[in-house]
């Protein structure tokens, strides 16, 4: 099961099929956010639109299986707020996380640079 309630005292074990679902919806926003133009530099407004689409999709693929499997601790409703809370903490972090690890990456690799 993986959509178990957890509280401070609880820790999750992710099972095998946990672990399947959650690598398949990772790997279907990999594909949809590399889709993204790639040709021009995007802008700060696009950068955060595609944050917050990936994080949309992952996170309502991993909370529908849930729903499809008859999970009795998923319902649309909390389906919903995971969602909702999940998209919101993505865009709200994006512009904290994300200028540092371009300028990591800058670093590393020059093709990462800016133009």
């Amino acid at each position: 099961r993986c959509g178990k309630r957890l509280t401070w005292r609880t820790r999750a074990t992710p099972t095998a099929a946990c672990a399947t679902i959650q690598r398949t919806a990772l790997t279907v926003v990999a594909f949809l956010a590399a889709r993204v133009r790639q040709d021009v530099r995007p802008t700060a407004l696009a950068v955060v639109g595609t944050v917050a689409a990936a994080s949309f999709v992952a996170t309502s693929l991993f909370a529908l299986t849930g729903v499809l499997l008859s999970d009795p601790a998923m319902s649309i409703g909390a389906l919903l707020e995971v969602v909702l809370v999940a998209v919101a903490w993505d865009v709200l972090l994006t512009p904290l996380v994300l200028p540092p690890l371009m300028k990591l990456f800058g670093r590393l690799d020059p093709q990462w640079a800016a133009p």
